[in-house]
């Protein structure tokens, strides 16, 4: 059972948080601190929930973050304050942040420096895809509590090693980890609806984008060059899953004259979004910005095709030609001729072939469990 925290009512008298994990009891707790808002955080603290991450510990999770009202992220962040304050005079010790950019990075901040005043161990996870570029344009005080928010961390993990170049930047002292990003298998689960009729007609190409409807996740450089695709091959759709800009990408696709070839499904989770991977020809993610995004992960375990690009850690993942397709963020004649390529069923079925192995050697439960957990040791 989680231990969530659920308003602002529940500051004032927290309950007690209840373990979300059996196995072994040992005298060693872990506190997991995150968003409860759909997302990439979400998918990686669900992960953990679901593997054996925390067997033989006492765990617990607590939102500082979700969508809603202002009034409600105020009572849920002041409830998740309580709830630590309870955790600690109890004598939880270890504690695990997983931390982005902007109003996590200060929510975060708070949070570290209390538990480390308290003795705590605390473990930051960074996720933020533009980490560097907010580091480099924040003002002189933001830089400076920044520095010292991640040389105040126990460690700091990281999700490549452009990642830990760039935290090493900011500060040689400060402790990094590189820990991958991993998923479970993705389950065959059939597509069921009006979506399931492309499996009555083999010969379309579907292409799935699974992300932030926006900019950072290159939505307005894919709309326009699968328009230039669709010029020299009529049999493709692409299915766009996500929530954000959603009005302004339909525009777009109506200017680009594929409004009849895109649709637009909105935020899926679950068994809905693992029966569209499976549903899938190819994942494209013309990102600008990334971590290490779980959906190319899930997609790869499914031995699908992935177009993506060259940002974040998805060039450690992925090299293009030999397990899947990467281009320059921006380049969009790069990436109607990666497009073209995936159209071709020889190819992606290769590249998603070597994909499925690259997933298989390196980013299965079994390869990155023993890392999180050898961590938790290391600091319980």
């Amino acid at each position: 059972m989680h231990a969530t925290s659920s308003g602002f009512a529940s500051c004032c008298v927290p309950p007690e948080p209840q373990p979300f994990t059996g196995g072994t009891f040992m005298p060693h707790s872990i506190v997991t601190i995150s968003t409860r808002a759909p997302g990439g955080i979400r998918s990686v603290v669900e992960n953990y929930q679901q593997s054996d991450v925390f067997s033989g510990y006492d765990a617990y999770w607590l939102a500082s973050h979700a969508e809603g009202s202002v009034f409600y992220r105020c009572g849920l962040f002041a409830s998740c304050l309580a709830k630590l304050l309870w955790l600690r005079l109890r004598g939880h010790r270890l504690y695990h942040l997983h931390m982005a950019m902007k109003g996590s990075f200060f929510r975060k901040s708070i949070i570290l420096f209390l538990l480390k005043l308290s003795g705590a161990r605390v473990i930051l996870h960074l996720h933020g895809s533009e980490f560097d570029q907010y580091h480099e344009t924040a003002s002189a005080p933001v830089k400076w509590l920044m520095r010292h928010t991640l040389l105040a961390a126990d460690f700091v993990v990281v999700l490549s090693r452009r990642w830990q170049e760039t935290v090493e930047d900011i500060d040689s002292g400060i402790r990094s980890r590189l820990i991958y990003n991993y998923v479970e298998p993705v389950p065959e689960i059939p597509l069921t609806g009006a979506l399931a009729m492309h499996r009555a007609q083999p010969d379309v190409v579907r292409y799935v984008y699974m992300g932030e409807v926006g900019q950072r996740k290159g939505i307005y450089d894919l709309l326009p060059a699968f328009g230039e695709l669709c010029k020299v091959c009529d049999k493709v759709e692409l299915i766009v899953c996500g929530s954000g800009e959603i009005d302004a990408a339909r525009a777009l696709a109506l200017q680009c004259g594929i409004a009849d070839k895109v649709t637009f499904v909105g935020w899926i989770s679950g068994d809905d979004k693992y029966a569209m991977l499976n549903s899938a020809d190819v994942l494209v993610l013309p990102s600008y910005h990334e971590g290490l995004p779980m959906a190319i992960l899930e997609a790869m375990s499914l031995g699908k095709c992935v177009v993506s690009s060259t940002v974040g850690g998805i060039p450690e993942v992925i090299a293009s030609g030999e397990n899947g397709l990467l281009h320059s963020p921006g380049d969009i004649p790069a990436l109607v001729e990666l497009l073209g390529r995936a159209a071709n069923a020889q190819c992606r079925d290769q590249l998603g072939r070597q994909g499925r192995s690259s997933y298989y050697e390196r980013f299965t439960p079994g390869s990155i469990v023993p890392q999180i957990r050898k961590l938790y040791h290391e600091l319980a």
